[in-house]
């Protein structure tokens, strides 16, 4: 598998049916559609994130409803996604960041078990990060951990950058504790 962007990476999830909030790809503003969107699902508050460029300033992961089309608007944003946000399961967050399992059964890791960090603050201040092995029965100790390792090796996620969040109830289109946000193989 090899994922060279953010749209590729967008199209990979939808392709393998992986667990995401509801989401829609913009490839210019249209308050028509994005108010569609927003009534065909509906939330209390949703990220906004620039898709022309990886790590993009322009994103915001807690918008409100009544502030989302003045948001794209006031930001000029072309490309970009709207979905239902995971703030508002923060209550129910587990366990956020990156996880990458080899073939080999080494895994790259960078984890948080605080439930108001997104996956870029996961970045910026992590409660773990390392590289270990699928054997190492520490990692047992790490909230959420076992439940991405299991859903990695489930969907043959192997040498895959994985972006995610675990909650401790279903959510998403599955209906799956697990959100899928991005996989990166060579960006």
């Amino acid at each position: 598998m090899k994922i060279s962007n953010k749209i590729e990476s967008l199209k990979k999830i939808k392709e393998l049916k992986l667990n995401q909030l509801p989401e829609k790809f913009f490839d210019e503003f249209n308050a028509k559609i994005i108010i569609g969107f927003l009534e065909n699902n509906k939330a209390e508050y949703y990220a906004v994130r620039d898709k022309s460029t990886a790590m993009s300033p322009k994103h915001k992961l807690a918008v409100k409803n009544a502030d989302v089309l003045n948001y794209c608007k006031n930001n000029k944003l072309q490309s970009f996604t709207i979905n239902v946000s995971s703030y508002n399961y923060r209550e129910n967050q587990i366990c956020a960041g990156e996880i990458c399992i080899h073939s080999d059964f080494t895994i790259d890791y960078i984890l948080t078990n605080n439930p108001s960090y997104s996956v870029r603050d996961c970045y910026k201040n992590p409660d773990f990060k390392g590289v270990t092995d699928i054997f190492d029965k520490k990692i047992k100790y790490i909230k959420g951990f076992d439940a991405i390792i299991d859903y990695v090796i489930k969907y043959n996620l192997f040498d895959v950058i994985v972006e995610f969040t675990v909650f401790n109830c279903p959510i998403g289109a599955n209906k799956e504790n697990i959100i899928i946000w991005e996989l990166r193989t060579d960006y």
